[in-house]
């Protein structure tokens, strides 16, 4: 099976490393895997394959058939941005406007239960993160 994995890296163009990332799992972990030492789990050929669903599964497990159903090879996975960059969107990019938020009688009330909480308590210390790793506490 695990020729049939570096197969399928093959033909995605993708490397080891960024289809751990696409299926949240550790480098080592696939490593084992593709190299034989470790046959992959049912939970690994679920993921795979609900991440890829063009992938013939009967392929994949039992080396039968053309690797992907109806013999149609997707389009490749655009592998030059990272996946955290295509699914989830910078909470502090400044550069974009404020999503509108409508208000509803719930959230107010909520809103104003947060304010009275926060405003029994003191702000001790603030530390904040810098794009280059360093940080600062206040």
């Amino acid at each position: 099976m695990n020729q049939r994995l570096q197969q399928f890296l093959a033909a995605e163009n993708l490397s080891p490393a960024r289809l751990s990332e696409i299926m949240g799992i550790q480098r080592s972990g696939l490593s084992h895997i593709l190299a034989g030492r470790n046959n992959p789990s049912y939970e690994f050929l679920s993921n795979l394959l609900s991440k890829f669903p063009d992938l013939s599964a009967e392929w994949l497990i039992l080396g039968k058939g053309k690797m992907y159903k109806n013999g149609i090879t997707p389009k490749p996975v655009d592998v030059a941005a990272p996946l955290s960059q295509k699914q989830e969107p910078d909470l502090f990019d400044q550069s974009k406007e404020p999503a509108i938020v409508q208000t509803t009688q719930e959230t107010t009330g909520l809103q104003r239960d947060t304010e009275k909480i926060v405003n029994q308590k003191k702000i001790v210390r603030i530390t904040i993160y810098y794009a280059d790793g360093t940080y600062e506490d206040r």
